[in-house]
C-alpha cells in the first residue's frame, strides 16, 4: 500500500495520507484530462497575451 508522508511545521506533526490507487483505465484517463487541461489552458493564456481573449 503506497503511502506519502507529509510533515507539518506548524505543529511539528507528521501524518500519513494514502493515495488512491488506479486501474490501467483510470490512469490514462487522468493522463489524457490533464494533457487536454494544459492544452486548453496554454490557449486561454496566449489569448490573454494576445489581447484576444476578453474581445
Amino acid at each position: 500500500m503506497p503511502a506519502v508522508w507529509i510533515y507539518i511545521e506548524f505543529g511539528k506533526r507528521e501524518r500519513m495520507i494514502e493515495m488512491i490507487e488506479l486501474t490501467n483505465a483510470a490512469y490514462w484517463t487522468l493522463v489524457a484530462l490533464s494533457a487536454i487541461g494544459g492544452y486548453v489552458l496554454h490557449g486561454v493564456i496566449d489569448a490573454i497575451k494576445k489581447g484576444e481573449f476578453f474581445d
